[in-house]
């Protein structure tokens, strides 16, 4: 893993998911085969293979006191919406953990945070403090280790993830989970469908937001090439057709029919948010 210290022009930017977003990594050590965030290389000069570097934006605190000066700066932001700002690197530099502290003793601002990290664990004392203006948010994927291990192979393990969601609700810290992306043919089957929601349910989330995996053709060779050799028929079978956009509309109908059914089996259909639909 290459880490590299760079200076950023900005850190609060406007945003069309919430008013502003933070992000103080560049690259993410998680290497999860599906992530859109790749595209980033581009900006970057980057031509490593994604998951193999990571720039830390080591300016990133001071030039987010510069920007909080701004009086037209209200609303929410959201940590991180690109790249995981609570990834492995974060423990050293605690950029993340830094920029959290000042939005919420510096402004008014309201903050979502979006992580599949740990980590996140280290700041509960900042987000318990906070907890009116905070909204936890923790990404889960699939309960079953051996496909978790496939898909993000240097993220926090999804036990882990759960406990960070019930120590949270325990904290009366604003929870919600992300379930996605789903793999088709691997992470969207019904029993894995059934097994997330059901912890869910138990786990008493209030809101769930739930996604598919986007089909660009830039990352396809990654999921080939871990996926493939390993399970041939599932991939051949339930993905490997899905590059045909006539059967991606008609595999996502079908997906947001099992996740409404299987939703209300468990009672969350009030909680559920289907973002592909």
């Amino acid at each position: 893993m290459q880490i590299n210290k760079v200076l950023a022009r900005s850190i609060l930017n406007k945003s069309k998911i919430t008013n502003y977003t933070i992000n103080c990594y560049t690259g993410c050590q998680h290497s999860c085969i599906y992530c859109y965030a790749r595209f980033m290389r581009r900006f970057t000069n980057h031509k490593e293979r994604w998951g193999s570097f990571v720039d830390a934006k080591v300016n990133a605190p001071d030039l987010l006191e510069k920007q909080l000066n701004r009086p037209d700066v209200n609303g929410e932001v959201m940590m991180s919406s690109v790249c995981d700002g609570w990834q492995g690197p974060e423990e050293y530099f605690k950029l993340s953990r830094r920029c959290l502290e000042i939005l919420l003793v510096k402004s008014k601002l309201s903050v979502t945070i979006l992580t599949k990290s740990f980590l996140i664990n280290r700041d509960f004392d900042i987000l318990e403090r906070f907890k009116e203006r905070i909204n936890l948010g923790i990404t889960i994927t699939t309960l079953e280790p051996s496909i978790q291990r496939l898909i993000e192979p240097y993220s926090s393990k999804t036990d882990e993830r759960l406990s960070l969601l019930k120590e949270a609700k325990d904290r009366l810290i604003n929870t919600y989970a992300f379930v996605g992306p789903l793999i088709p043919g691997f992470s969207d089957t019904e029993e894995s469908l059934n097994n997330i929601f059901k912890h869910l349910g138990l786990l008493g989330i209030s809101k769930i937001y739930v996604d598919k995996l986007n089909y660009f053709n830039w990352f396809y060779r990654d999921i080939k090439e871990i996926l493939r050799p390993r399970y041939p028929k599932t991939f051949n079978i339930y993905f490997e057709p899905l590059r045909n956009p006539i059967k991606v509309d008609f595999y996502t109908r079908d997906l947001e029919n099992r996740v409404k059914k299987i939703a209300k089996k468990y009672n969350l259909e009030d909680r559920i948010s289907i973002l592909f639909c």
